[in-house]
Protein backbone atom coordinates (compact mmCIF):
# COMPACT_ATOMS: atom_id res chain seq x y z
CA UNK A 1 0.00 0.00 0.00
CA UNK A 2 1.22 3.48 -0.84
CA UNK A 3 2.49 5.76 1.86
CA UNK A 4 4.36 8.46 0.00
CA UNK A 5 3.36 9.40 -3.54
CA UNK A 6 5.47 11.79 -5.60
CA UNK A 7 3.44 14.19 -7.74
CA UNK A 8 5.35 15.94 -10.50
CA UNK A 9 3.27 18.74 -11.99
CA UNK A 10 4.07 21.01 -14.91
CA UNK A 11 1.58 23.81 -15.63
CA UNK A 12 2.16 25.50 -18.98
CA UNK A 13 0.30 28.76 -19.12
CA UNK A 14 -0.57 31.38 -21.74
CA UNK A 15 0.41 35.01 -21.23
CA UNK A 16 -3.17 35.74 -20.15
CA UNK A 17 -2.55 33.63 -17.01
CA UNK A 18 0.89 35.01 -16.18
CA UNK A 19 -0.33 37.18 -13.28
CA UNK A 20 -2.42 34.34 -11.83
CA UNK A 21 0.44 31.84 -12.04
CA UNK A 22 2.91 34.29 -10.50
CA UNK A 23 0.44 34.92 -7.67
CA UNK A 24 0.07 31.15 -7.15
CA UNK A 25 3.85 30.74 -7.08
CA UNK A 26 4.30 33.57 -4.57
CA UNK A 27 1.65 32.13 -2.24
CA UNK A 28 3.12 28.63 -2.43
CA UNK A 29 6.65 29.83 -1.73
CA UNK A 30 5.60 32.22 1.05
CA UNK A 31 3.17 29.84 2.78
CA UNK A 32 4.81 26.46 1.96
CA UNK A 33 1.40 24.77 1.81
CA UNK A 34 -1.25 24.04 -0.81
CA UNK A 35 -4.01 25.26 1.53
CA UNK A 36 -3.10 28.89 0.80
CA UNK A 37 -4.66 28.57 -2.67
CA UNK A 38 -8.15 27.95 -1.27
CA UNK A 39 -10.60 30.56 0.00
CA UNK A 40 -11.44 28.48 3.05
CA UNK A 41 -9.63 25.64 4.76
CA UNK A 42 -10.52 23.12 7.45
CA UNK A 43 -7.68 21.35 9.21
CA UNK A 44 -9.22 17.91 8.76
CA UNK A 45 -8.29 14.78 6.86
CA UNK A 46 -11.72 14.86 5.16
CA UNK A 47 -11.13 18.41 3.85
CA UNK A 48 -7.66 17.49 2.59
CA UNK A 49 -8.96 14.34 0.88
CA UNK A 50 -11.84 16.20 -0.79
CA UNK A 51 -9.97 19.34 -1.86
CA UNK A 52 -6.38 18.22 -2.38
CA UNK A 53 -6.71 14.46 -2.70
CA UNK A 54 -4.45 13.30 0.12
CA UNK A 55 -4.28 13.25 3.90
CA UNK A 56 -1.20 15.50 3.82
CA UNK A 57 1.18 17.07 1.33
CA UNK A 58 4.60 18.70 1.36
CA UNK A 59 6.92 20.11 -1.25
CA UNK A 60 9.85 17.94 -2.35
CA UNK A 61 11.36 20.90 -4.14
CA UNK A 62 10.81 24.63 -4.22
CA UNK A 63 8.17 25.56 -6.83
CA UNK A 64 9.58 27.57 -9.73
CA UNK A 65 8.71 29.06 -13.11
CA UNK A 66 10.75 28.26 -16.20
CA UNK A 67 9.64 30.08 -19.36
CA UNK A 68 5.84 29.78 -19.30
CA UNK A 69 5.69 26.71 -17.06
CA UNK A 70 5.17 26.41 -13.31
CA UNK A 71 6.86 23.32 -11.86
CA UNK A 72 5.68 21.64 -8.66
CA UNK A 73 7.08 18.55 -6.98
CA UNK A 74 4.75 17.52 -4.17
CA UNK A 75 4.84 14.48 -1.92
CA UNK A 76 1.45 13.26 -0.71
CA UNK A 77 0.10 10.58 1.59
CA UNK A 78 -1.57 7.49 0.19
CA UNK A 79 -2.74 8.86 -3.16
CA UNK A 80 -2.17 11.24 -6.02
CA UNK A 81 -3.64 14.74 -5.84
CA UNK A 82 -6.03 15.10 -8.77
CA UNK A 83 -8.51 17.31 -6.82
CA UNK A 84 -5.67 19.83 -6.48
CA UNK A 85 -5.17 19.72 -10.26
CA UNK A 86 -8.88 20.45 -10.68
CA UNK A 87 -8.45 23.46 -8.38
CA UNK A 88 -5.50 24.76 -10.41
CA UNK A 89 -7.65 24.48 -13.54
CA UNK A 90 -10.36 26.46 -11.75
CA UNK A 91 -7.92 29.17 -10.61
CA UNK A 92 -6.54 29.57 -14.13
CA UNK A 93 -9.96 29.64 -15.87
CA UNK A 94 -9.13 26.32 -17.57
CA UNK A 95 -6.61 28.06 -19.83
CA UNK A 96 -3.51 25.98 -19.01
CA UNK A 97 -1.95 22.73 -20.10
CA UNK A 98 -1.10 20.51 -17.14
CA UNK A 99 1.03 17.36 -17.00
CA UNK A 100 0.64 15.45 -13.74
CA UNK A 101 2.80 12.40 -13.06
CA UNK A 102 2.41 10.43 -9.85
CA UNK A 103 4.58 7.63 -8.57
CA UNK A 104 4.06 5.55 -5.45
CA UNK A 105 7.30 4.97 -3.55
CA UNK A 106 7.08 1.15 -3.69
CA UNK A 107 6.10 1.47 -6.64
CA UNK A 108 2.64 -0.06 -6.31
CA UNK A 109 0.96 2.30 -8.78
CA UNK A 110 2.07 5.03 -11.17
CA UNK A 111 0.27 7.28 -13.56
CA UNK A 112 0.29 10.34 -15.71
CA UNK A 113 -2.45 12.66 -16.90
CA UNK A 114 -2.51 15.46 -19.41
CA UNK A 115 -5.05 18.26 -19.14
CA UNK A 116 -5.79 20.84 -21.82
CA UNK A 117 -8.08 23.77 -21.03
CA UNK A 118 -9.56 22.05 -17.98
CA UNK A 119 -10.21 18.69 -19.64
CA UNK A 120 -8.19 15.51 -19.17
CA UNK A 121 -7.16 14.49 -22.69
CA UNK A 122 -4.91 11.52 -21.91
CA UNK A 123 -4.30 9.22 -18.96
CA UNK A 124 -1.97 6.38 -18.13
CA UNK A 125 -2.68 4.55 -14.87
CA UNK A 126 -0.76 1.42 -13.98
CA UNK A 127 -1.91 -0.26 -10.79
CA UNK A 128 -0.03 -3.39 -11.81
CA UNK A 129 3.42 -1.78 -12.13
CA UNK A 130 4.99 -4.34 -9.77
CA UNK A 131 3.87 -7.14 -12.09
CA UNK A 132 5.20 -5.24 -15.12
CA UNK A 133 8.55 -4.73 -13.37
CA UNK A 134 8.75 -8.47 -12.57
CA UNK A 135 8.04 -9.36 -16.21
CA UNK A 136 10.63 -6.86 -17.42
CA UNK A 137 13.16 -8.20 -14.91
CA UNK A 138 12.61 -11.75 -16.19
CA UNK A 139 12.97 -10.63 -19.80
CA UNK A 140 16.13 -8.62 -19.10
CA UNK A 141 17.74 -11.26 -16.88
CA UNK A 142 17.40 -13.88 -19.61
CA UNK A 143 18.65 -11.51 -22.29
CA UNK A 144 21.60 -10.32 -20.16
CA UNK A 145 22.33 -13.65 -18.44
CA UNK A 146 21.89 -12.23 -14.95
CA UNK A 147 21.22 -14.71 -12.16
CA UNK A 148 21.39 -12.54 -9.02
CA UNK A 149 18.77 -9.92 -9.90
CA UNK A 150 18.19 -8.21 -6.54
CA UNK A 151 20.74 -5.36 -6.80
CA UNK A 152 20.80 -5.44 -10.61
CA UNK A 153 17.08 -4.63 -10.74
CA UNK A 154 17.62 -1.22 -9.11
CA UNK A 155 20.01 -0.22 -11.91
CA UNK A 156 17.18 0.07 -14.45
CA UNK A 157 13.88 -0.16 -12.56
CA UNK A 158 13.12 3.53 -12.03
CA UNK A 159 13.95 4.39 -15.64
CA UNK A 160 11.52 1.66 -16.69
CA UNK A 161 8.81 3.05 -14.36
CA UNK A 162 9.13 6.58 -15.74
CA UNK A 163 9.23 5.33 -19.34
CA UNK A 164 6.01 3.41 -18.65
CA UNK A 165 4.28 6.73 -17.96
CA UNK A 166 5.24 8.47 -21.21
CA UNK A 167 2.36 9.66 -23.35
CA UNK A 168 2.18 9.52 -27.11
CA UNK A 169 0.32 12.86 -27.11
Amino acid sequence: MANHVNNIIEITFPDSQSNTINSILKKLVDEDTLHCLYDSYENTVKWNDNHIGAKWTRFNDVPYIDDNSLHLCIESAWSEISPFIDHINYLTDNECSIRHKFIDECPTFVGSRIYENGEMIDEIYLDDIEELIDKEANRRSVKEGVEDTEDWRWDWMWDFVYESMEHSV
